[in-house]
């Protein structure tokens, strides 16, 4: 029966060096993965990192550790994105919140092309969709709780489901848009600030 392979990382860096060297490991994967995708190995990390492969391992046991670090380490920025811009909009008018929110989407999505698509492909392969699902659900919470707060929001509709309905659609249309080079990413930013201040302000 084969050896199932350890996903955690060995050490997380509890010390101010220890932690520079766990951040430089998953920033090397980042761009590794952003650039080649299939070329990622433990050594190649390494060199990326400028440390040694021993070093490696004191802190990542094998690749699919570093993939499954990484995968809650970009999410987990996602958050503090949103945290930022709801501090930033509380009890804003609609109308700025908006556009606040909006922006705050885009920069979420980001991501360079190859580094996208990999990290879906790595949350298929690692199984790990209900890290993410809990992730995306404590998003939907944060922006419902800030489009509460707007003085002139419409009192009639529920924030959780505009919130969840807003997230999950922008998730969706910033994959497509990265998966097809024909979209002028312009004109479709342009159709989405549309739709989502259409249906956001809608009565």
């Amino acid at each position: 029966m084969p050896t199932k392979k350890k996903l955690s990382p060995r050490n997380k860096g509890q010390q101010e060096r220890a932690k520079e060297t766990y951040t430089l490991i998953l920033k090397a994967a980042t761009r590794i993965l952003a650039r080649e995708p299939a070329a990622l190995t433990t050594n190649r990390v390494a060199e990326e990192a400028g440390i040694s492969i021993g070093s490696l391992y004191q802190y990542f046991p094998n690749k699919e550790s570093i993939l499954n670090e990484l995968i809650e380490t970009e999410f987990r920025a996602d958050t503090e994105v949103i945290r930022e811009a709801c501090a930033k909009f509380e009890s804003r008018p609609l109308q700025e919140m908006i556009e606040g929110l909006i922006e705050m989407m885009w920069q979420i999505g980001e991501r360079p092309k190859k580094l996208q698509s990999a990290l879906f492909q790595i949350l298929g392969a690692t199984k790990k969709f209900d890290v993410l699902q809990k992730i995306h659900f404590e998003h939907i919470t944060m922006v419902s709780e800030l489009l509460k707060t707007a003085p002139d929001w419409h009192s009639g509709r529920k924030p959780q489901i505009v919130s969840f309905v807003c997230l999950s659609l922008m998730a969706s249309l910033l994959k497509i848009v990265n998966d097809y080079e024909d979209f002028s990413k312009a004109a479709f930013r342009a159709e989405i600030d549309l739709l989502f201040r259409s249906y956001i302000e809608a009565s």
